[in-house]
């Protein structure tokens, strides 16, 4: 995570330190990013870097946490047209935006790709817990609502659903990709 020092920087100055981070880490695999490319570009000294992030690996998990700030962040803008709406119906509305979101943000999406199906990745099964516990979550809303507006069995086993919700949702955001 950040360090206190990132996030008292100017909203300009730590959005170009993110985007130029996105850009690098969506470019190049884990190995070949280069933070020396990125604090290049972004005309900070290297100790500035290091006064923000611990490692190239902290900014690295950074964004993968920032995929799902972000998708959370477009489900707040973009309620439900119909808040009543069945489980099924709203899964279906969940699709629409996972696709508004990949394509507004393919970078950010490339580099979560990155995450989970990299070549050279040090610390993939890391990166896959941490995208798995956020959106878990999500889906075990999800399941409870369906089960409470009846358009889910309330017998069925509520993390296999998880399960299948989780890959069914996933996997279909990685063949967008």
């Amino acid at each position: 995570m950040p360090k206190a020092t990132f996030f008292n920087l100017p909203d300009e100055k730590r959005d170009l330190i993110i985007e130029l981070a996105i850009e690098e880490f969506a470019e190049h695999d884990y190995a070949q990013a280069s933070i020396t490319r990125l604090v290049e570009q972004a005309g900070i000294a290297k100790g500035s870097f290091y006064q923000y992030f611990e490692d190239k690996r902290d900014l690295f998990l950074y964004l993968v946490d920032l995929i799902g700030q972000e998708k959370m962040a477009l489900l707040a803008k973009h309620p439900p047209p119909n808040p009543g709406m069945g489980i099924f119906d709203y899964i279906h509305w969940l699709f629409e935006v996972g696709i508004e979101f990949q394509i507004a943000h393919p970078r950010l999406m490339q580099v979560g790709y990155r995450a989970l199906y990299g070549n050279n990745m040090p610390f993939q099964s890391e990166s896959l817990e941490r995208m798995k516990a956020a959106g878990e979550a999500f889906y075990r809303d999800l399941v409870e609502q369906g089960i409470r507006q009846g358009d889910i069995d309330p017998a069925i086993d509520r993390d296999m659903a998880v399960f299948v919700l989780s890959t069914w949702l996933n996997e279909f955001g990685n063949h967008i990709l």
